[in-house]
């Protein structure tokens, strides 16, 4: 069940109202029902993906992210499964598959895709301000 969370869903979805691409985020401690708030948000628009990063180990390393994010995109689209070189072809994939239509993306524990990579951040900026924020 879902409830109590509605002023939170009310807000997120003003920013649908605003027609334009815009980057939510959600944090906050763990277990609280982040992701949750998300998957419920995602059921007022026609597309909703969600791409979770892998927990972090020994030995996860950025094409690991990589592929995991490859595999889920194409579980959430009609993609085939691409194992991107980069988070910079990775995103270039996301925005291919979301062209114009309203989509919420989740990006979940988007901390766990970046960790140890430098460029993780810059890349998604990149892209944000290149492709999906068009």
């Amino acid at each position: 069940m879902f409830f109590n969370r509605y002023s939170e869903i009310n807000s997120l979805k003003s920013l649908l109202d605003l027609n334009k691409a815009s980057i939510a985020v959600c944090k906050g401690r763990r277990r609280i029902g982040k992701s949750r708030l998300i998957e419920e948000f995602g059921k007022h628009v026609a597309n909703f993906i969600d791409i979770q990063g892998l927990a972090p180990r020994k030995g996860t390393k950025k094409k690991d992210q990589l592929a995991v994010f490859g595999t889920q995109l194409s579980k959430n689209t009609s993609l085939p499964v691409i194992v991107p070189d980069s988070w910079a072809q990775a995103f270039s994939l996301l925005n291919s598959v979301i062209g114009k239509s309203k989509t919420v993306v989740l990006l979940d524990e988007i901390s766990w895709m970046a960790l140890g990579d430098r460029d993780f951040p810059g890349q998604l900026k990149i892209t944000w301000d290149t492709e999906l924020s068009k």
